[in-house]
């Protein structure tokens, strides 16, 4: 009985150094804990990576995955859980074709991941839902200082150049270059973005995309839609991150951020790509709502909708939820030209229930209606010492700083310099204001310059005033 027992120990024993051993032979070296990480040398040590989805991995060379490029390609790995650490190496030639499978990447999902120094070069990937070039979607993980150059992603909703799907996690100092092409949530980094609320720094951090974008809704040049959190508003979503992605889509179509909502704050972020869409177009944000908010940020993007709502900066501001206007725009501005139809503005095209403060604009803007160069329609809305300068050109209720000044909006110490160009039928052209709805809130310490607008008249008199350049320097 002993000497059965003790062969049972020896065998068990030396089962547990053979599998010990076997898996160390199958990396460059290590056991695959934090302290000790599997070495990852070549493309079948990468491979194999799927089979220890827990453990803890360092890439020690570059690695060319050609050998998996044939066919469906590359199969992304799964349920990923560990760390991997690609140690500033590269990883090339990454080809995934799989247009009926979601979750595509070079690892298809992750929970409580870390990706560390990951660059991937020369990437082309087909999925369909939940794309993206390092992971199509994890859940509370973390991408630091990733890198995609040269990649080319496709897929539907869920798509973008590092990961489709970032549900509470964090990406920092990560960036991505070349094409991504979607339908709705498509973004040149993250397609979806959504806030932890115990996260004390932002979600998205020093982050940067170089992209050419093309989406149906939800589609920004940095990130398709980003959601805030209600019980963490003191975290800011994204911070001190910037595209220069040229965007085009049809809805909710932005430079950075297509969909903005649920109390998320974008702080010190900028676009410079070219945008364009249909409805709810904008240089930095398509739409931003929910008591979220946009603080020195700007855009130099130019703007063009084909249908309504283009602003340089936002295209739409909607709905705060309490009466302290948290739904904002704060210390923000706007260079580029914007190009719409209806409700076209400098800086916003349409503003309901928010507040902008402190911002300017100097875009040239052209519409037909709504026009203005600060806001093209302002609803329930406050203004608070802003001032716009450029070019103003439209057909109906076109205003040097307001198109249309609608249902109890408020004015205070607010500005506009630029000239006023009335076209068409020119109805309701103003120097500041083109035309004011029947009940309106306050308007105080406001003008225009009736020089350089060449408009000796505006909707709001005699709360608003026209002067001239000089007295205006005074």
């Amino acid at each position: 009985m002993r000497h059965n027992m003790f062969k049972g120990f020896v065998l068990t024993g030396l089962f547990l150094f053979l599998t010990m051993g076997l898996s160390y032979a199958q990396f460059a070296g290590g056991d695959g804990s934090e302290n000790n990480p599997y070495l990852v040398e070549t493309a079948a040590h990468l491979n194999l990576v799927r089979s220890y989805p827990t453990s803890h991995f360092r890439q020690i060379a570059d690695i060319d995955l050609t050998p998996y490029s044939q066919g469906a390609g590359w199969e992304p790995i799964n349920n990923f859980s560990g760390l991997y650490n690609g140690n500033q190496y590269t990883i090339y030639y990454l080809r995934i074709n799989r247009p009926n499978n979601d979750n595509v990447g070079l690892f298809a999902s992750a929970n409580t991941a870390s990706f560390h120094y990951i660059n991937l070069d020369d990437v082309h990937i087909n999925g369909r839902d939940y794309v993206g070039g390092l992971v199509g979607s994890a859940t509370e993980s973390t991408i630091y200082q990733c890198t995609i150059t040269e990649g080319v992603i496709r897929g539907n909703d869920f798509t973008a150049g590092i990961i489709g799907y970032n549900y509470m996690g964090q990406i920092e100092n990560s960036n991505a270059e070349g094409v991504v092409e979607g339908r709705d949530y498509v973004g040149g980094l993250i397609g979806c973005s959504g806030l932890h609320p115990e996260l004390v720094e932002p979600s998205i951090y020093s982050c940067w995309s170089s992209v050419e974008v093309t989406g149906r809704d939800r589609v920004g040049g940095l990130v398709g839609l980003n959601i805030g959190n209600q019980l963490n508003t003191e975290t800011p979503t994204i911070s001190s991150s910037s595209s220069s992605s040229n965007v085009e889509g049809e809805n909710y179509v932005a430079g950075l951020v297509g969909y903005n909502t649920g109390y998320s704050t974008i702080e010190s972020c900028f676009s410079t790509g070219m945008v364009s869409g249909d409805n709810h177009i904008g240089g930095l944000v398509g739409i931003s709502r929910y008591d979220s908010s946009i603080e020195y940020c700007y855009s130099s993007s130019d703007v063009y909708s084909n249908v309504a709502v283009a602003g340089g900066l936002v295209g739409t501001l909607e709905e705060s939820t309490n009466i302290d206007y948290s739904n904002r725009v704060f210390r923000s501005y706007s260079t580029g030209k914007v190009t719409g139809l209806a409700s076209t503005g400098g800086l916003v095209g349409n503003s309901i229930k928010s507040a902008i403060h402190q911002s300017y604009s100097i875009s040239p803007t052209i519409g037909v209606v709504y026009v203005g160069g600060l806001v093209g329609s302002l609803n329930t809305s406050i203004l608070v010492s802003n001032y716009a300068t450029g070019i103003v050109s439209g057909e109906t209720s076109v205003g040097g700083l307001v198109g249309w000044f609608g249902n109890l909006s408020e004015l205070y110490t607010s500005y506009s310099t630029g000239l006023v160009k009335p076209t068409g039928m020119a109805i309701n052209i103003g120097g500041l204001i083109g035309a004011v709805d029947i009940i309106i809130g306050p308007i105080e310490d406001s003008y225009w310059d009736t020089i350089t607008s060449e408009m000796i008249s505006s909707a709001g008199e005699p709360d608003v005033l026209g002067k001239m350049t000089v007295d205006l320097v005074r």
